[in-house]
């Protein structure tokens, strides 16, 4: 699973956090919590009873999607999916994720990832 800073910053924007449904066993970023470890694997179960009353969950935490749902984003077969993440891996990115997010934002967004930010693709 990438936890890198490039793939954290891919996965904070609308288009990705907006509308998912927390779950148990997803991967999350955390802002700023000494005592918890970045990256770090959490249940979200637990966590809405301990962070009810801090503040908003979705503000706190940065959804990272693992590559099934990246795949279930793009709205292509996974044999679509793969063949278009191999062509980006090897180009663009270094693992599975960097390469299948940018598949996703492409596919249902039309949006490419421009060093730092999300842009809409030239047509």
């Amino acid at each position: 699973m990438d936890t890198s800073e490039t793939y954290i910053k891919m996965c904070d924007c609308p288009e990705i956090q907006d509308g998912h449904e927390w779950e148990n066993g997803e991967y999350y970023y955390f802002h700023g919590h000494k005592d918890i470890e970045e990256g770090t694997r959490i249940y979200c179960g637990s966590c809405f009873v301990e962070y009810e009353y801090r503040g908003d969950f979705r503000k706190e935490y940065i959804w990272l999607p693992q590559q099934g749902q990246l795949q279930e984003m793009s709205g292509l077969s996974w044999a679509l999916f793969d063949k278009a993440c191999i062509q980006r891996e090897y180009v663009f990115s270094t693992t599975k994720e960097l390469a299948g997010i940018q598949v996703a934002m492409k596919e249902k967004h039309n949006k490419v990832w421009t060093e730092d930010k999300w842009e809409y693709a030239n047509l």
